[in-house]
Order: structure tokens, then sequence, then C-alpha cells
């Protein structure tokens, strides 16, 4: 910053190492949450792995499945499942498609290797709840980036576009201040230059 309070003029803004140490903490915060997302997926998928193989092929199995999301979203979502009796039809009696559960029975623990069916799926839900926070947090953060991209279009002016405005504004005040007679100072002409990309 300048004696007279102005910027000097090879700055690249008056808060340029705040913007610079925001960007890093944004990363490193996205990056985080990212990692945490896999490490989560990561974990569901063991969960899963261990509920197939403790509880056998019968009624009241649970297990997770990945299903697609609602709105036609390319994403699946895990899901914790029960397969029930079908109780008509030709079918009667054996197993159906899974259903989804927000929670295990403490039923299931009468199964052979139950309790650990049990343990596994508690485990399993707090997981998929933090999938859940994950994904939302995740998700509101392109959110939020495509409403400031589509704001500014239908402001219909990119900061690029004001950027070639302002541009244009200072070689057309360097040019009627020498008409004018005034001095301009070398380090202002250049200034303007360099922010259109001239020098």
């Amino acid at each position: 910053m300048g004696k007279d309070g102005m910027m000097d003029f090879d700055d690249d803004g008056r808060n340029g190492e705040q913007i610079e140490a925001l960007r890093r903490e944004a990363i490193e915060v996205v990056e985080f949450y990212c990692g945490e997302m896999k490490e989560v997926e990561r974990l569901i998928v063991f969960a899963g792995e261990i509920l197939k193989f403790a509880m056998p092929d019968v009624a009241g199995k649970i297990g997770i499945r990945w299903w697609k999301m609602k709105g036609g979203a390319k994403d699946r979502e895990p899901v914790l499942v029960r397969w029930d009796l079908v109780k008509t039809g030709k079918k009667a009696g054996m197993p159906a498609k899974p259903t989804r559960i927000a929670n295990p029975s403490v039923s299931i623990k009468s199964f052979k290797n139950g309790v650990i069916a049990y343990e596994t799926a508690v485990e399993a839900v707090a997981l998929i709840n933090r999938w859940k926070r994950l994904k939302g947090f995740l998700v509101g953060i392109k959110a939020n980036h495509s409403r400031y991209i589509s704001g500014v279009s239908a402001n219909g002016k990119s900061v690029k576009r004001i950027g070639q405005k302002l541009g244009s504004m200072h070689g057309l005040l360097v040019r009627d201040l020498i008409r004018q007679g005034s001095v301009v100072p070398d380090e202002f002409d250049d200034y303007g230059k360099r922010m259109r990309g001239e020098l």
C-alpha cells in the first residue's frame, strides 16, 4: 500500500494474502471431507461383507445394498435392508426382495452369528448416517457454486467482462489526461497495460 493510501500498482489485490489463505483452507476442507467419505464408503462395504457371511440366506437376513438415489442421479446410496417372507403367491414362504429398514431388529440376535450381525448392523447404520451428512455437505458446496455461476450469467456480467470494461476505461482515461495536458505517471499507465494483458 502506498503512503497516499492507494494500492501499489504491482499488488495483486488488497487482500491477496488472505485470499490465498482462504484458497488453501477451502482445498484442505474439501479434501478432508472427500477423504472421510471414501473411508466411510470403504467401511460400509466392509460391514456389508460381514453381514453377507454372518447370516444365512433366509427371511429376516439383513444386509447392505447400494441403490440408485432419488431424482435420477447416477450416484448410489448405501441402504440397510432386510429380506422378509413372501406371504402370498407361488413364492409364499420364501425370502422376498430386500426392503429398506432404518435400524436392525434385536431379534436377529437369535440367528447363528446373530450377535455379530446385529452389532455390525448398528455400526453400519452410524456409517450410513455419516455418509449422508458428508454427501449433503459436498453436494451443498457444488450447489452453491452452481448458484453463483448462474447468478453471474443472469446478471449478464462476468468478472472477465467487467475487467475488460475497466481496462478500456483506463485506456480512455490515460488518453484524455494526456490530451488535457496532465502528466500520467508511467506506473499508472503500465499498471493498466498489465491489467489488459498488454505487458
